[in-house]
C-alpha cells in the first residue's frame, strides 16, 4: 500500500469517525449473529458490476465494539476476511476497518443492516442489505 493510499484511508476514518462522534447516547443493538443477503458491488477495471451472496458473522460483541468476519464471493471463490468495529452511543451507525478497506454499517432495525465496503488500493465498493438468520 502507497503512502498515499494510506493517508487516504486515513482521511477517510478520520472524516467518518467525526461525523460519528456527536451522536446521541442510547444502548447499542446486540448484533451478535450471522447476518445474510446479496452483495451489489461496483468493480471499476476487471469485472464491473455484480451481485453475490454475502454473510457477515458478528462472533464478539462487547459494550459498542465488536469483532467480525465477512465471506463472500470473489472471481467465483469463497473469501473470508476479519473486520473490527464500534457502534457510537446512539447505536446506529457503525465503522469497520480490516487490512483490505473501510466499512460502515448501518442498523435498520434489530434483524436489518446495511453493510458497504470501499477498497483501499482498487477501484471496488460494495453494499450489501443483510438480515439477521
Amino acid at each position: 500500500m502507497t503512502a498515499r493510499t494510506r493517508l487516504a484511508a486515513g482521511i477517510a476514518l478520520i472524516g467518518a469517525a467525526a461525523m460519528l462522534a456527536g451522536c446521541a447516547s442510547s444502548a447499542p443493538f446486540d448484533i451478535t449473529g450471522t447476518w445474510t443477503g446479496t452483495n451489489y458491488r461496483v468493480w471499476g477495471g476487471i469485472d464491473g458490476y455484480g451481485e453475490t451472496p454475502f454473510t457477515l458473522t458478528v462472533t464478539q460483541n462487547s459494550g459498542r465494539g465488536f469483532v467480525a468476519t465477512v465471506t463472500y464471493d470473489e472471481n467465483g471463490a469463497v473469501s473470508t476476511d476479519e473486520v473490527i468495529g464500534v457502534v457510537p452511543e446512539q447505536g446506529r451507525f457503525a465503522l469497520l476497518d480490516n487490512d483490505d478497506g473501510v466499512s460502515s454499517l448501518e442498523i435498520i432495525d434489530a434483524n436489518t443492516i446495511t453493510y458497504c465496503f470501499k477498497a483501499i488500493d482498487m477501484d471496488l465498493a460494495n453494499c450489501a442489505t443483510l438480515h439477521r438468520r
